[in-house]
């Protein structure tokens, strides 16, 4: 093995690259730490914000809307079926299915959508006349033959759970009888006395509602409750204390 040897003056290969090496500019690696703050070359992803309501997903609600009513006006609302509702509206079936999941669904909010429960609800001063207000305002939506058509078609198949039209109805109720310190009447009262008598004549009843149906059924509702008259074949209470024998002292 032959060892080469640098003579004076004369500088040896490797060390000629070692001291290039260490004359040369440094490089940044990826173990080197900056005293500036990381700029990623990847611009870091948007937070997700709240869904948007508006733009192409108002568009298809607003021509699936259209396409409901046209259909149930045209063939009844038993007749309607999920692909002729896309196909009026112009947007793909599964886009149906992933809103609404099922046709009744779909028919009871359409039914109901015009009572946003976002709406400004009456305010008029006493209880009365906002629930006066209010049952008119659902009466003269149901008095649409569509309306009314789409209520039924959603009654005939709704299931167990509370419908989209009991539940925000009821949210309203609630909602302005909690207005008032001392309410003549409950949430739960106006639905079993005013909602529910409304929403029974559209379904069996339709000729039966009409503009003096809700000022007849609040005028009911608010009428003294007469007192509780047990029925003449229930026993009286016994008092065993007074037939209680007293043994002689």
């Amino acid at each position: 093995m032959h060892t080469r040897v640098a003579t004076p003056g004369q500088v040896a290969p490797e060390a000629s690259v070692s001291k290039a090496a260490a004359d040369a500019p440094a490089t940044p690696t990826s173990t080197a730490i900056s005293a500036g703050p990381v700029i990623s070359a990847t611009p870091a992803k948007a937070a997700a914000g709240p869904k948007r309501t508006g733009g192409r997903s108002a568009l298809v609600l607003a021509a699936v809307r259209r396409a409901v009513e046209e259909l149930v006006r045209e063939r009844g609302a038993e007749r309607v079926t999920v692909p002729m509702i896309a196909e009026r509206a112009g947007v793909n079936p599964t886009s149906i299915y992933r809103r609404w999941g099922d046709l009744p669904t779909l028919l009871n909010e359409i039914a109901t959508y015009h009572l946003d429960p976002a709406r400004p609800l009456p305010e008029t001063g006493t209880l009365r006349d906002d629930l006066t207000a209010w049952a008119r305002e659902i009466v003269e939506h149901y008095r649409k033959p569509v309306n009314a058509a789409l209520l039924r078609a959603g009654a005939a198949t709704a299931g167990e759970s509370e419908s989209d039209c009991l539940r925000d109805r009821r949210a309203e109720a609630t909602m302005m009888v909690a207005r008032f310190e001392h309410p003549l009447v409950t949430a739960e009262q106006v639905i079993d006395h005013l909602v529910a008598p409304i929403i029974y004549r559209v379904i069996f009843l339709p000729s039966s509602v009409d503009a003096a149906t809700a000022d007849r059924l609040v005028s009911d509702l608010f009428l003294p409750h007469p007192p509780v008259v047990r029925p003449p074949s229930a026993p009286s209470p016994i008092d065993f204390a007074k037939m209680a024998v007293k043994t002689p002292s």
